[in-house]
């Protein structure tokens, strides 16, 4: 299939930028690049900017709001960007995990195996910016409840555990409204989920 080789010379280069985009890997161009402004300066506002994009998606997540602000910017500056290429598996339904994911860009999928031999999984949702998954893996480490796949290319912001345990340790009060909103989100996904099973609509959003 000659008239097909563009399309898939694209597709694992389009795969092998993702990964690299991940491990922080740069593609070097043979090229020369000459610069006449403030190199520096740039970089320094890029990197502000880039703070105040992460600080503003942690500050509209309701799973954080009672922590204090200087709370949430310390999260937000530990909160790791990733990309994921249209296809690509963000998390797995059953498998190990400790850390949270913000849509920051595109959409991702969710979905969980369906019950009584079904062989097309269950659809819980298409989450888009802004939305959250994989809260209870980060506060308790419970295995992922769901698999989440990347509807296009998207960028995810990854908050790890370590990044949340300190704010917790030091002030345990947070760390009991945080469960009880937790709870109360698990409760509501439940419901969801059972008022779902045999006729599977999409929704705006989804609690695992």
């Amino acid at each position: 299939d000659v008239g097909g080789i563009m399309r898939f010379t694209d597709a694992v280069n389009s795969r092998i930028w993702y990964h690299l985009q991940r491990a922080r890997i740069a593609i070097p161009f043979p090229m020369r690049t000459v610069q006449w402004h403030d190199a520096a300066g740039e970089a320094a506002r890029l990197v502000e900017s880039d703070l105040a994009r992460r600080q503003s998606r942690i500050d509209g997540l309701e799973l954080f709001a009672p922590l204090a602000p200087e709370q949430r910017e310390r999260l937000a500056r530990a909160a790791a960007p990733l990309f994921f290429d249209h296809g690509e598996k963000l998390v797995r339904e059953g498998e190990d995990g400790d850390s949270l994911f913000v849509v920051d860009s595109g959409q991702v999928l969710v979905t969980r195996a369906a019950e009584s031999g079904d062989s097309q999984p269950l659809i819980l949702a298409m989450l888009g910016p802004g939305d959250c998954f994989g809260e209870m893996s980060l506060l308790t480490g419970a295995p992922r409840s769901a698999t989440v796949t990347a509807e296009s290319g998207c960028e995810v912001l990854r908050l790890d555990a370590t990044s949340v345990a300190p704010i917790l340790a030091a002030d345990p009060s947070v760390a009991e409204s945080l469960s009880r909103l937790l709870a109360a989100r698990e409760a509501a996904t439940r419901a969801r989920l059972d008022d779902r099973r045999g006729r599977a609509p999409l929704s705006d959003d989804s609690d695992h």
